[in-house]
């Protein structure tokens, strides 16, 4: 995993607070992603998200 991947994680650990965020059987529901827009665009880092959201 890289370290903007590490970020988002983690970001969105800790914003699931206040977000309303819940788990639905094996899996969460009102998930929202945000990516800086310091962060260069790039499609493969919107596919790895995309990859990593089902585990």
């Amino acid at each position: 995993m890289d370290s903007r991947t590490v970020f988002v994680l983690l970001w969105m650990l800790l914003s699931s607070i206040s977000t309303g965020i819940k788990l639905d059987g094996n899996g969460y529901v009102d998930v929202v992603i945000a990516i800086s827009s310091k962060v260069p665009q790039d499609n493969r880092l919107v596919d790895q998200i995309k990859v990593n959201m089902y585990f």
